[in-house]
């Protein structure tokens, strides 16, 4: 705030920092107002306010980001999508969130990694979509880790799905 408040210019570096800064310390109004008042954004600052507002349970908002980033021409990277399906995992936005995994790899040649699967994984698993998820796991082309069957028991248990955990947790042993 100092800095915007007494007039200094504010570079992509300095405002990335300060909105991730301001957003970790729970101030998400002044990581928006640092970020809303940079003259120049780049990838980093994007992907921080999208990671901000992701962490405080603005999906509908950080989905809005990702919107607003493409119309500036900011091409997300991989970062960004994990921010961006982890804010649909925590507001259980399934459609929304399958769409911006197919968006990902269709429109931005981003190959998954573990991140983006664990994502997918637990929007599912907590939707319900119990075998989707296991669908999904056994599509990976690398193995899945710990992360990814907990995510899956953890839907098992909140939709009582004694079958499907049963599997998870032999392959998570």
């Amino acid at each position: 705030m100092y800095t915007v408040q007494n007039g200094f210019v504010l570079d992509v570096y300095i405002g990335s920092a300060l909105v991730d800064m301001y957003s970790k310390c729970g101030c998400l109004n002044r990581a928006l107002l640092v970020f809303f008042n940079l003259p120049e954004k780049n990838l980093f600052c994007w992907n921080a306010i999208i990671e901000g507002l992701a962490a405080h349970g603005y999906a509908r908002e950080a989905l809005r980001m990702l919107e607003k980033m493409e119309v500036e021409l900011i091409k997300p990277n991989a970062v960004t999508f994990v921010s961006v399906l982890t804010a649909c995992t925590h507001a259980g936005l399934v459609e929304e969130g399958q769409k911006v995994y197919r968006s990902m790899s269709s429109d931005y040649s981003i190959v998954s990694n573990i991140e983006h699967y664990g994502c997918m994984v637990a929007l599912l698993s907590k939707a319900g979509l119990i075998q989707e998820a296991l669908e999904l796991i056994e599509s990976m082309e690398f193995e899945p880790n710990a992360v990814i069957w907990g995510a899956l028991l953890d839907g098992c248990r909140l939709h009582k799905n004694l079958e499907i955990a049963e599997v998870a947790f032999k392959r998570l042993m």
